[in-house]
């Protein structure tokens, strides 16, 4: 007989007859097979096996945080321990000798969330009457069924051991039910733990973008119909955007209600994300790319926790209004209608509008489209506006006086908010009214004096490429030839003085017609001389060995000589 039953007999007789006639008139009181737990829903709850016999307040379940004991898998209900059913004795023992049998009472705590992959423990305490020898083993349960390896459960009232949760457990994100049994010797201190609740949370929250259908978007983000799709979170938790721009968070003022989702139960969320396209609107330059970054945060009701994403960023594109200016590139003449055909649309978040004519007639009235002639901007007074198609405006200004390439560009102008588009520049060609000519000898030099046979060079220059040139030789019209202005509108040919060409004032004629049908003349004073040794007029000897002139190097020379070379570059 140990200690504590030693201790037990010693009791005063009267409180051991009280305990036995409460056992006679109940009973029921005797089965200690009954496995039914009453759970309390604390945080952790306890189980207690229900005593034959007791006279200790501690051997009395309490109902906020004990159940009855169970026995342990496996194993029959325990018996009394020499306490006979009501109206027998027990066989071979005096009751009044007969020792309590021992309980236990089991109490699981368990966190109340974990993240998925740390370490877990549960801590399972059982205690029973002080004295009382535990020894057995522990084991941790998960939905009933029993997980990881049995845990040895030592000492001397009361013991506490860890039960690590398994990472099966552990690394899947949800809520587990865990309870633990422990089983001792002798049989009737076994005792079960009430059931209790581990959340597993995620560790990550990845996510993409995608469309209202589900499919991946690509930045610039293209439609505003944007969702964040997130997956493998606790399902019934609230996931919600928030979005940053330049490192700072945008104000609720300015983003509106973002919307915020719950996870479903295969553990995905689309979140909205529209409000952010439609910051773009607000920006000093709406025309301007804007990029937005975008974190994901879910909250975790169980605990109060919250989980945030990794940012991606948003490209959210300006508001685009290209603008095509198609230009006829001529040539014109001089204060002619220059003919512009130009189209304006505007673009933004995958939406197209274009401009009808008419539009276009009243952003020109405005100030608001203006069109540019050589970087300066014509007044609205001096632009004329048609109907090419109901897309299309034929915008229509004089030419400008000055012959040559000229550009044009239109140009779209918008304040509060800034805005600014602009079409390509267009080139077109005012034909000239007037150019130079002159002839030269073979170092390049302007002559005005000639002399019989002299072998000259006839040049033009500053006209339209393709016009057609003369260079006729007065008094008496002599055609000394005839050539085309190349691209640089220089024309030029190889002559020879006439030999009967008579002394005195003479004029070179310089017919040009261009491609518009344009007839320019020119002409340059001349002076022939005749040597006064040639009485019968013929050539001296000085004027007949003139070399053939080079017209590459003749042209370098006009530069110098003072002529203008008009480049033309056609549209």
């Amino acid at each position: 007989m140990n200690a504590s039953r030693t201790r037990h007999l010693r009791r005063p007789v009267a409180a051991l007859a009280t305990v036995l006639a409460l056992v006679a008139a109940a009973p029921a009181a005797h089965a200690a097979d009954d496995p039914t737990p009453s759970v309390s829903p604390s945080v952790s709850a306890s189980a207690t096996a229900a005593p034959t016999a007791t006279a200790t307040p501690s051997a009395t379940a309490t109902p906020s945080a004990t159940a009855a004991a169970t026995p342990a898998p496996g194993r029959p209900a325990a018996k009394s321990a020499g306490i006979a059913p009501a109206g027998e004795a027990p066989a071979g023992d005096d009751p009044s000798q007969q020792a309590l049998r021992p309980t236990s009472t089991s109490t699981l705590a368990v966190p109340v969330s974990a993240v998925a992959g740390d370490h877990v423990d549960a801590t399972l305490t059982v205690t029973s009457d002080p004295g009382t020898d535990l020894t057995g083993t522990a084991q941790l349960l998960v939905a009933g069924k029993a997980v990881g390896k049995a845990v040895d459960v030592t000492g001397t009232g009361d013991a506490t051991v860890t039960l690590p949760v398994p990472a099966s457990v552990t690394g899947t994100v949800g809520t587990y039910e865990l309870t633990a049994t422990f089983t001792g010797t002798p049989e009737s201190i076994d005792s079960a733990a009430g059931a209790q609740p581990l959340t597993v949370l995620p560790a990550t929250l990845p996510w993409s973008l995608v469309d209202e259908n589900g499919k991946a978007v690509t930045n610039p983000v293209s439609s505003p119909e944007v969702y964040g799709h997130a997956t493998g979170q606790l399902p019934g938790s609230t996931v919600h955007a928030e979005v940053f721009q330049d490192g700072k968070r945008v104000n609720d003022d300015e983003l509106g209600e973002l919307e915020s989702a719950d996870v479903a139960a295969d553990g995905t969320v689309d979140v909205p994300i529209v409000t952010p396209v439609l910051l773009t609107m607000g920006e000093d330059d709406i025309s301007k790319d804007q990029t937005f970054s975008v974190v994901l945060v879910a909250e975790f009701k169980v605990d109060g926790t919250t989980l945030r994403s990794a940012s991606k960023d948003l490209t959210v594109g300006g508001l685009k209004a290209p603008i095509d200016l198609a230009v006829d590139p001529g040539p014109y003449r001089a204060g002619e209608g220059v003919e512009n055909l130009v189209r304006v649309s505007i673009s933004w978040i995958g939406f197209t509008l274009v401009a009808e004519p008419q539009d276009i007639a009243d952003m020109i009235d405005a100030g608001e489209l203006k069109i540019y002639v050589d970087g300066k901007a014509l007044k609205a007074k001096d632009v004329d506006i048609e109907t090419a198609d109901d897309e299309t405006a034929v915008v229509t200004f004089a030419a400008p006086t000055t012959a040559g390439d000229h550009t044009v560009q239109a140009v779209l102008e918008e304040t509060e908010p800034d805005f600014r588009s602009a079409s390509e520049v267009g080139h077109f060609v005012v034909a000239p009214s007037t150019f130079e000519a002159a002839l030269l000898d073979e170092d390049g030099n302007e002559v005005t004096e000639i002399h019989r046979g002299q072998k000259l060079e006839a040049v033009a220059a500053g006209l339209l490429p393709g016009t057609k040139v003369s260079f006729v030789l007065h008094s008496s019209p002599t055609t000394l030839g005839t050539a085309t202005a190349d691209e640089d509108g220089i024309a030029a040919v190889a002559v020879t003085i006439p030999s009967d060409v008579t002394a005195g004032d003479h004029t070179l004629v310089v017919t040009a017609t261009d491609v518009l049908g344009d007839e320019h003349v020119e002409k340059v004073a001349l002076v022939a001389v005749v040597p006064v040794d040639d009485p019968a007029g013929e050539l001296a000897e000085t004027g007949s060995n003139v070399a053939p002139l080079v017209i590459g190097g003749a042209l370098l020379l006009i530069v110098g000589a003072g002529l203008v070379l008009v480049r033309r570059r056609r549209a």
